[in-house]
């Protein structure tokens, strides 16, 4: 009962410090700027040599299952294009303009202006001024479009997730089977009574090695490329909802045919190896050229590496590390990239890494990004109680969890001694102390 009692005190207990949640809240929201330079192949495919004959055999020994007619599908698609449902978004009122205004004003600030003296020499550790907001009327222009597209991402979002919740009782009512009219009749409901012009279509016959034409048509990282090939799918299957670049999407796999082989070194697949192995030598010389540029700036500093490459190098807007905000890159591939690979890597103020074009898109794989961390700053989370409350929960949390185990190792530890107590009648060692991870 005594422990039970004890044990009931401690799961209501408070635990985290408030200087230690502070810490975490503040490492958690961070801004950075980050200057950054693409390295384009196309600077290299005039230092491409053509392969030997004997090098060509040897690429097509090694990859003859790239070399057969490939496995194909088509797929039937009902997709929320936000570009396309932003036209019927109802205008914005000048108080919603200036509202977003105000509840998003980090995806308006830009870097401050940094100035010297008349003979003052520029140094590579300089801290840069923080941002500057920029005032409401030079972005009053372009707010409206945000809020038509956030709007179109809602709404169309909402009749997708609608309609694919509908699908299983459309199953069940059709003998575990979904009617071969699924996604029109789902269309009629969920998007033209509803006054919404969701996209429906069929697409062409596609392999999942040419996968990037299609997603021109239903968005990128639509997964068609493994799904619609999945031996575990068959003809009528039905994703979950899946969030394209275009915006929420259900796909229906309605024919698919089975590879077939292709005997030898045609003509066709020597211009297909040939092109590859150029394509190689190529993303070597970037990658290359990346890693030297690194380089160059963990040795000389950023000043130095934009000295020696004269390529074109750009700045971020100060952006937070969360998703949120405005990057200030129009490549929204690219700024996601750039985004994703600094939250994952956490460097500080005047590092620098590569980031591979694979990582940004498929226009952009053979790419390569060098880039350079400007700056870092601690930033106050706009709804800062809400996220005071929920960190400090999760460290309370944590510090219960600990202090019951400690609690429950400390009995076991009497226990033992105990028992070597009534066998050999020594003196029992202390228990353990009790304590945090932080030795408190």
């Amino acid at each position: 009962m005594t422990i039970e009692k004890l044990l009931g005190l401690m799961s209501g207990a408070e635990f985290a410090d408030y200087d230690k949640i502070y810490d975490r809240l503040m490492g958690d929201q961070q801004l950075v700027r980050v200057t950054f330079a693409g390295i384009d192949p196309a600077e290299y495919v005039r230092e491409v040599k053509p392969p030997r004959t004997e090098e060509i055999a040897k690429y097509y020994e090694a990859n003859r299952a790239k070399f057969k007619t490939p496995e194909k599908a088509r797929v039937e698609y009902l997709l929320a294009d936000a570009d396309e449902l932003k036209k019927q978004a109802p205008e914005p009122t000048e108080a919603e303009v200036k509202k977003y205004y105000e509840d998003n004003k980090t995806e308006f600030q830009k870097a401050a202006e940094h100035h010297h003296a008349p003979g003052e020499e520029h140094k590579d550790d300089e801290k840069p001024a923080a941002p500057e907001q920029k005032p409401f009327s030079e972005v009053q222009s372009e707010i409206p479009d945000r809020i038509k597209r956030k709007w179109a991402a809602e709404k169309g979002g909402e009749a997708i997730d609608a309609a694919s919740k509908e699908l299983g009782a459309l199953y069940v009512a059709n003998d575990s089977k979904y009617p071969t009219t699924v996604l029109d009749d789902l269309e009629k409901k969920f998007g033209k009574d509803k006054g919404l012009a969701l996209s429906h279509d069929v697409t062409p016959l596609f392999d999942s090695r040419r996968i990037e034409e299609i997603e021109k048509i239903v968005g990128s990282n639509s997964m068609l490329g493994t799904w619609a090939f999945d031996p575990k799918n068959k003809v009528g299957d039905i994703t979950m909802t899946i969030l394209t670049s275009k915006g929420k999407a259900l796909f229906k796999l309605i024919d698919r045919q089975e590879a077939k082989d292709n005997p030898g070194v045609t003509v066709q697949n020597r211009e297909a190896i040939v092109k590859e192995l150029q394509k190689e030598q190529v993303r070597k010389r970037v990658a290359l050229q990346a890693s030297t540029m690194e380089g160059e700036i963990k040795a000389h500093g950023i000043a130095a590496a934009r000295l020696k490459y004269p390529v074109e190098w750009r700045s971020t807007r100060y952006f937070t590390t969360d998703f949120n905000g405005d990057v200030g890159i129009e490549d929204r591939s690219l700024a996601s990239a750039i985004r994703s690979r600094i939250a994952q890597n956490k460097p500080k103020a005047g590092e620098a890494m590569v980031l591979q074009g694979s990582g940004v898109s498929r226009e952009k794989q053979d790419w390569a990004y060098v880039l350079y961390i400007d700056d870092v700053m601690s930033s106050t989370p706009d709804d800062l109680e809400a996220k005071f409350q929920e960190t400090r929960r999760q460290m309370d949390s944590q510090a219960r969890e600990q202090y019951q185990e400690n609690y429950a190792n400390q009995m076991v530890f009497r226990a033992n001694i105990r028992g070597l107590e009534s066998k050999d009648g020594g003196a029992a060692a202390p228990p353990p102390p009790m304590h945090d991870d932080d030795g408190n």
